[in-house]
């Protein structure tokens, strides 16, 4: 991790919460699984298994050029005051998807408890350093093996069934363009040519 930054965000329910810091485990596509341990700027990244590459993180930092503040000088001042922040991405597009969905369907406590509640439930656990488990998020092959009773229970949405049909069907290139609408459509930002 050689870019440097004073904060890295963790709104992800994916994160979890102890008295050293936050962690997250992230399964790359590869089949590797890293743990990455944040403790304010701190990070801690450790391979779980073998992987090929690390979990990618992208740094921001405010104001940009062309940023006037003048709407909200008072947000846009404190969010300049947090510095360089850091962001780990979700590298996993079946993933990414599904919770995009979860966020745009239900208010963001109730996304996390859905969130977490399909990990338990349906997972591969993973034990990491200190010996404690952590499920990581369902394959799209898992959800669609599920019985629609059991994805209606967890979710409100039955488009995640139809994305988890159609994900394993696209070629790499198509994969890449579904995964930045999404990513665009859930930050509320729009692509254009």
């Amino acid at each position: 991790m050689s870019e440097t930054f004073r904060f890295v965000i963790t709104e992800h329910a994916a994160w979890r919460i102890t008295e050293r810091g936050r962690y997250r485990v992230f399964a790359l596509p590869d089949g590797g699984q890293w743990l990455i341990r944040v403790n304010g700027c701190e990070v801690l990244s450790c391979p779980l298994l073998a992987s090929g590459g690390e979990p990618r993180f992208d740094v921001f930092a405010l104001p940009r050029p062309g940023m006037a503040g003048r709407e909200a000088p008072e947000l846009l001042s404190a969010l300049t005051a947090l510095g360089a922040v850091a962001r780990f991405r979700t590298s996993d597009l079946w993933e990414a998807t599904a919770t995009a969905i979860i966020r745009q369907v239900v208010r963001a406590p109730h996304a996390k408890r859905l969130y977490r509640g399909f990990c338990q439930a349906h997972g591969q656990r993973v034990t990491h350093l200190n010996g404690e488990g952590y499920a990581l998020f369902p394959t799209a092959e898992t959800a669609l093996g599920l019985h629609d009773e059991e994805v209606a229970a967890i979710f409100a949405d039955p488009f995640l069934a139809e994305v988890a049909a159609l994900l394993p069907q696209l070629d790499s290139l198509k994969r890449t363009l579904f995964y930045g609408a999404v990513r665009d459509a859930a930050s509320g930002r729009r692509r254009t040519a």
